[in-house]
């Protein structure tokens, strides 16, 4: 007799799955298109059909359809699919929005629904016992929010980028009055509600003046929580008077 050489691995496991297989009664049979059923019972798949099931098994039954999501979407549902292609209307506003209080926030003022109010209070008293201090920096955001601070970043970053990585007006989660934004002392204060809160920043200063030093001399007062040179130390010679100028008249909108 000539050589005879060793199946590799695969062929020898094939060989073996196909004889385990092939046993009278049992397992499952894959035949090409056209070939009838064998006599030994199972369950017999074709090329191009589903499994069909044996005598008694039952009927399948067809998954039940999506039902299609409502346009606008209905306000006072905490879990309805804000995204992209689905918003809440310019007039949803919760009902039960209650202030968060200063110690658990940058400095502004943030609402939030109660129950996710003390739950959120409740996560942050735990951070704080494992030593992280962190701050709420935005909570909600009405749709007139939401406005401003989409064009914000159209201003920023363009019209195409900011649709891309910024939510429009009424496809915000913030609307909804349970989603907040953290934030910690490595991190600058949020400009969400810059216009109010920097008139309160430094006495005797105006809101617009407060923004305008911020920018072109960011460490001249530094946020209690938070620590200096986090912001760029030299937008006062990178940007224009004009750019500077455009810059505060918009920061001290955001109410």
């Amino acid at each position: 007799m000539g050589d005879v050489r060793p199946l590799p691995f695969t062929v020898s496991a094939l060989v073996l799955l196909l004889a385990a297989c092939s046993r009278a009664g049992g397992g499952v049979e894959v035949e090409p298109v056209g070939t009838s059923s064998p006599a030994s019972g199972g369950t017999t798949l074709t090329a191009d059909a589903s499994p069909s099931p044996t005598a008694g098994s039952g009927t399948l039954v067809p998954p039940s359809p999506t039902p299609p999501v409502p346009d606008p979407l209905p306000c006072g549902d905490i879990l309805v699919p804000i995204d992209k292609e689905h918003a809440l209307e310019p007039d949803c506003e919760p009902g039960d929005l209650v202030p968060l209080p200063a110690e658990a926030t940058d400095g502004g003022s943030h609402l939030l629904r109660r129950e996710a109010a003390d739950a959120l209070l409740r996560m942050l008293d735990a951070a704080r016992a494992e030593g992280h201090d962190l701050y709420v920096v935005s909570a909600y955001r009405s749709y007139r929010q939401q406005e401003q601070t989409f064009q914000y970043w159209v201003s920023v970053l363009g019209e195409t980028e900011a649709r891309r990585t910024s939510a429009e007006p009424g496809h915000s989660e913030h609307q909804l009055g349970t989603t907040v934004d953290l934030s910690s002392a490595t991190v600058g204060p949020d400009l969400t509600h810059i216009g109010s809160v920097a008139a309160t920043r430094k006495p005797g200063m105006s809101a617009e003046e407060y923004i305008r030093e911020s920018i072109v001399n960011p460490n001249a007062f530094i946020v209690p929580g938070f620590q200096p040179d986090i912001m760029p130390q030299d937008f006062g010679t990178r940007l224009t008077q004009q750019q500077i100028n455009d810059l505060v008249t918009y920061l001290a909108s955001l109410r």
